[in-house]
């Protein structure tokens, strides 16, 4: 019998090493289907970004060469 998505959910919850990858493996897919605009406001804010840089990366502006 196969578990129900909620039953993989509860297990993947109860599991941190697994929800961890899991959430690793979505953010990163999402990262590289998103546009280049959400990927630059990332990089800005990771990196520290901070005041016009981080207000422009924002906007889908790179400040940063």
């Amino acid at each position: 019998m196969k578990l129900t998505s909620e039953e993989i959910t509860k297990k993947l919850f109860s599991d941190l090493c697994s929800y961890q990858e899991f959430i690793e493996t979505m953010v990163t897919d999402h990262l590289e289907n998103s546009n280049v605009s959400e990927k630059i406001y990332w990089d800005a804010w990771f990196r520290g970004a901070e005041g016009k840089e981080l207000e422009a990366a924002d906007r889908g502006i790179s400040l940063k060469l």
